[in-house]
């Protein structure tokens, strides 16, 4: 058995030696603890740490605890650090332990830590688990996931949440089925008896009348009273509650302090919380292990949590005001602690310290380090961009560090902010021309944001590069997250690579991807090849593309592409009916993921396998995906999410809820239209137009449809409108109907829609499509064509339907055929079969 090496943050703060024994509220506890999760809330000093730690003591069964502080607002430390609490309490196998510690775990901490707590050994014992500080974590995707990650803990487990906040509305599902209890601020406040009693402990003994005063006063405060013990009495309260506070630290602590103690309690007060090494590197001294013993000893509101100390917030508050009054160079110290942290490649931290000092040296060396220290995923961009939120960066930092305009940019780009995106880069631009002429490192790096600049056409980026005085001269290793952007089909990946169906742009761009991609270039650029011939339904081109990239790869090749690549061989051997090498292939895949820890892949993965169940109009796995915890309403236009949102906008098709589909459709169309997407863009039209007919609108379906497959037949692109199978074919035949009326048709643009409509056709075929199900679709069977249909359910001939209705059989077999190719089937049985699904058959 082994424990993994853990820090402070997983050891709570030790108890007081005079704590009050509050028996009253460790009852509460106890029935709180009947269900599995307890939060507790209230301001601060109300004693929710302290009376936790109480209450765990008497249970005596193994806790885990994470003191949490803001850079756990990372989800990738979050979870980390949750894993590593329950090691701290729960000693596992050796390969357990060291799960949580490899370097892959940041790149999907969700399902990682889904994944770790399905390997722990929990013994059938009670336990639990502590997340303090709770209000601190505002991230939202945290916030949205955690009650996935908590509810695959053993019922046995009980979590406690200490928060100064109330519950996030994101995590109310933790409530259902009466599975949380909740503590508050008046359960926690001292009664008037425990005033008593605790006064008492510290050789105070005082009246009821005296306690009656004392509550009546503070409300139960706990740090109020405490306050009041300590200072004698003293009243603390006034109109303003906090500043009685800074007036009661001024004159009963900080005045009986020598210069050299409060020089340094200003000093460590520049960090939120502090090991010995950065207080050392702080105060320049050589004795803070004494001071800090000495403090901790005089109760001056310092904690030590296991390596890690820190003050209590309000105390903290009112040395940084002395900090703010006093002489001392704030920026110096603040650097201090920006360089500690870069040092021990805590990035984040470094990055926060840095922001605050507005040293632009020190933070192109953190974005520097950055990169260089591993391939950071995008989440860990995204992490860090956060820090560099140029909301928060002077325009004097900025010109001094443009390197600081780079995580600003992948982060709108994510998102897909387009306004932001291009503002910054277009002041990215304007700082480049003088670092390229000084061979600054910037100007080397400068093409992996210039490749995500839609508005620039791939055959024009070499001489927009030299405008701005940039070459590419070097390799930019670890690009493949910002080139591939995660996505299932390397042509629709960071861009839309139609560009790359002319071989001279092809040409042009192949020294771009090689300094972005190395040795990933070859395959990288036959895998878009074989997505563009996909596109233009060229199987068999596209398959001998598709392999050769597959034959390219290596063991050295990244994750991203690996992923890309394989994807895009899966889906056209789906589109060739070869199913078995379909299956070997995603097989492959999650072999990939799991053996290399690579489950940040996972999401889209598992979109692409949910939409190919889709098309077959399965309900049970429409809802399965809208279930996921990364499926969540407010990111429809974010630019990671796409692939995953159009798997959405499905499933809720298939479910027949067509105004939220058109919701998310609508958003999926306008950034796929501002980001210079023309696939997206027409997949999300192809969508609407699916919706619009089933919702009765044919007119402003076969509007949309008509002005879609005009954009895409200059690109000879099929696939797109045909993947959607018997959805699409009523729209296109009313299309192909139109034309042919029309005498001024063009017969090239009439010849393609002919081979759209077949390639749906033998979609068709194959799958039911998305409206199958849906009630509401409007099939528009003629009178006839409904009459003919009837008696054949009721088990008539042709020559008996002759005979019935005076009709001629050619006539009869011309209704039969309608009514077959509008229901997209192609035989009686299952005509009669559709038909009653959709309610044209009783």
């Amino acid at each position: 058995m082994s424990r993994l090496q853990v820090s402070d943050k997983h050891t709570p703060a030790s108890l007081p030696e005079i704590c009050a024994p509050r028996e009253e509220l460790l009852g509460m506890y106890d029935q709180c603890a009947k269900k599995q999760f307890i939060y507790v809330q209230a301001p601060a000093g109300y004693g929710k740490t302290i009376s936790t730690l109480l209450w765990l003591r008497k249970m005596a069964y193994p806790f885990a605890w994470l003191s949490l502080d803001q850079y756990d607002n990372s989800i990738a430390l979050f979870y980390r650090g949750l894993c590593l609490s329950l090691l701290a309490a729960i000693p596992q196998e050796q390969a357990v332990a060291e799960f949580a510690g490899i370097p892959s775990f940041s790149t999907a901490p969700v399902e990682n830590t889904m994944e770790f707590l399905s390997m722990l050994d929990w013994r059938d014992e009670r336990y639990a688990l502590v997340l303090d500080d709770f209000h601190l974590i505002g991230n939202e995707e945290i916030l949205k996931s955690l009650p996935y990650v908590l509810r695959r803990l053993p019922t046995t487990v009980n979590v406690l949440l200490l928060s100064r906040a109330a519950l996030p509305g994101v995590m109310t599902t933790l409530k259902e089925n009466n599975k949380m209890s909740f503590i508050g601020s008046g359960e926690l406040a001292f009664t008037v008896e425990e005033i008593r009693k605790h006064y008492a402990s510290y050789g105070r003994f005082i009246t009821k009348e005296y306690a009656d005063h004392l509550y009546s006063y503070t409300d139960g405060w706990v740090i109020m009273l405490n306050a009041m013990l300590i200072g004698g009495g003293q009243n603390l309260l006034d109109e303003d509650g906090r500043q009685s506070f800074m007036d009661y630290f001024e004159q009963n602590i900080w005045r009986g302090f020598d210069d050299a103690t409060k020089i340094f309690l200003m000093k460590t007060s520049v960090a939120d919380s502090f090991t010995l090494a950065l207080c050392e590197s702080l105060t320049e001294s050589g004795n803070c292990g004494e001071t800090l013993d000495m403090l901790i000893r005089g109760n001056i509101n310092l904690t030590r949590v296991g390596d890690e100390y820190r003050y209590h917030q309000l105390f903290l508050e009112f040395l940084r005001e002395r900090l703010a009054e006093s002489q001392m160079d704030l920026r110096s110290l603040l650097n201090k602690a920006a360089v500690y942290y870069l040092e021990a490649k805590e990035f984040l931290k470094a990055a926060a310290y840095a922001l605050r000092c507005g040293n632009s040296e020190i933070d192109m060396r953190v974005v520097q380090n950055f990169f260089q220290s591993n391939t950071p995923t995008l989440d860990r961009y995204l992490e860090l961009a956060r820090v560099y939120d140029a909301d928060k960066l002077s325009d004097e930092l900025l010109a001094k560090a443009p390197i600081l305009y780079m995580p600003n940019i992948l982060f709108a780009f994510i998102t897909g902010d387009v306004a932001n995106t291009q503002r910054f880069l277009d002041l990215f631009y304007k700082a480049l021309p003088m670092f390229a002429k000084l061979d600054h490192p910037i100007a080397a790096v400068a093409i992996t944001r210039l490749i995500l600049d839609y508005r620039v056409n791939l055959a024009d980026l070499p001489a927009f590069m030299q405008s701005l005085h940039l070459a590419i001269e070097k390799k930019v290793p670890g690009q493949a997250a910002i080139v591939t952007m995660q996505m299932p089909f390397l042509h629709r990946s960071n861009r839309d690579y139609t560009e790359l169906l002319d071989a001279n742009v092809k040409e042009t761009v192949r020294s771009l991807f090689s300094c972005l991609l190395a040795d990933d270039c070859a395959c990288f650029s036959q895998s878009v090849t074989a997505g563009l011939l996909m596109e233009q339904n060229k199987p068999g081109e596209a398959l001998e593309a598709a392999l050769a990239a597959y034959d390219a790869m290596s063991e050295n090749t990244s994750h991203e592409v690996f992923f890309g690549v394989s994807i895009g061989l899966a889906e056209i051997y789906s589109l060739r009916a070869e199913d078995e090498a379909h299956r070997s292939v995603l097989c492959r895949i999650r072999e990939r993921i799991q053996q290399n820890r690579a489950q940040y892949l996972l999401k889209n993965l598992t979109a692409y396998e949910e939409r190919g169940k889709l098309r077959d109009a399965d309900k049970a796995a429409a809802q399965s995906w809208l279930e996921n915890y990364y499926v969540t309403d407010g990111a429809w236009g974010e630019f990671c999410k796409i692939y995953q949102n159009f798997t959405t906008a499905r499933a809720l098709i298939v479910l027949s809820m067509p105004d939220k589909a058109m919701l998310i459709l609508e958003r999926l169309r306008k950034l796929g239209v501002d980001m210079n997407r023309l696939l997206d863009a027409c997949e999300a039209d192809v969508l609407m137009a699916v919706v619009e007919w089933t919702l009765g609108k044919k007119k402003e379906s076969q509007s949309r449809l008509m002005h879609t497959l005009a954009r895409l037949h200059p690109h000879g692109f099929i696939r797109i409108v045909a993947n959607e199978g018997r959805a699409m074919m009523p729209a296109l035949s009313a299309i192909i109907k139109k034309l042919r009326k029309d005498p001024h048709a063009d017969a090239g643009f009439m010849k393609y829609v002919k081979e759209v409509y077949f390639a749906a056709y033998e979609q068709s075929k194959r799958y039911k499509g998305l409206t199958y199900y849906n009630a509401h679709v409007q099939i528009g069977l003629s009178k006839q064509q409904q009459h003919v249909l009837e008696l054949l359910a009721g088990g008539n001939s042709n020559a008996q339907i002759v005979e019935m209705t005076g009709l001629k059989l050619n006539t009869i077999r011309t209704h039969t055929k309608l009514a077959y190719e509008k229901l997209g089937v192609n035989n009686v049985m299952d005509a009669i079969v559709r038909a009653k699904q959709l309610g044209i058959l009783g």
